[in-house]
């Protein structure tokens, strides 16, 4: 199917037709070409636009194509500019969602904030730290996984740092660490260690529940992982 035959699918009242559009979308983000020509054919708003459709499957696809999109660091700002991002943040604010759409959503605001400065920012001044928060405590490990690396990209950026440590988001790191998936302690290691560069931070992470995680992560037989603690015990030590 030609692109704008999707796009006209994707218009449709059809929830059935737009569905068809999305999820075809979606698999064509995958990509990196297609990415091209997506952009080039003025989709992005239609994709966007999709967010808003009463089926929550349109919505999904929808979700899963914005995050294969934002893997092209120069549709990051698209994105954000069609109105993606706010978007995103507004949908994640559902605690009900399955954990499927959960999953996707914290992929796609991890992607749109990769190394961003705007997008990292934005997603904060929306409000997407408490539902990335409240994704960290969810019992399903990939929902998880995923909100946890989200907030490692966020935690790259210098004014996010504080608003982290001030969120309380540290000791459900903490918590996520505990499980010992080597991903989740990658992720989570990256993260501590971006949230020391601020020294105001230092209260929320001296103490002992933090230390004792990131000590333990130099027993653990991952050379990243045990970088990364000991990057954020450095970091402290300089505090």
């Amino acid at each position: 199917l030609h692109i704008d035959e999707l796009i006209s699918w994707a218009k449709s009242e059809d929830m059935e037709v737009q569905y068809q559009a999305a999820r075809s979308l979606a698999d064509l983000a995958i990509d990196a070409d297609q990415r091209r020509h997506i952009e080039h054919a003025n989709a992005l708003q239609h994709i966007v636009s999709l967010l808003h459709s009463p089926s929550p499957e349109v919505c999904e696809c929808a979700v899963m194509a914005i995050c294969n999109l934002a893997l092209d660091d120069g549709l990051q700002d698209k994105l954000n500019q069609e109105g993606a991002l706010k978007d995103l943040v507004q949908l994640a604010t559902n605690a009900e969602l399955s954990a499927g759409m959960q999953c996707h959503l914290a992929r796609a605001l991890a992607n749109l904030a990769y190394c961003n400065e705007r997008n990292e920012e934005d997603i904060v001044k929306s409000g997407g730290l408490t539902s990335l928060i409240r994704m960290i405590s969810a019992s399903n490990p990939d929902v998880m996984l995923e909100a946890v690396a989200a907030l490692a990209n966020l935690a790259r950026n210098p004014l996010n740092q504080r608003m982290i440590g001030e969120s309380g988001a540290i000791l459900h790191l903490v918590n996520a660490m505990r499980g010992n998936d080597i991903e989740v302690l990658r992720q989570a290691s990256r993260c501590l260690a971006n949230i020391s560069l601020n020294h105001e931070n230092e209260v929320e992470l001296c103490v002992p529940e933090v230390i004792e995680a990131l000590i333990a992560t130099l027993r653990v037989d991952n050379q990243e992982v045990t970088t990364l603690g000991m990057m954020a015990l450095a970091n402290l030590s300089v505090h």
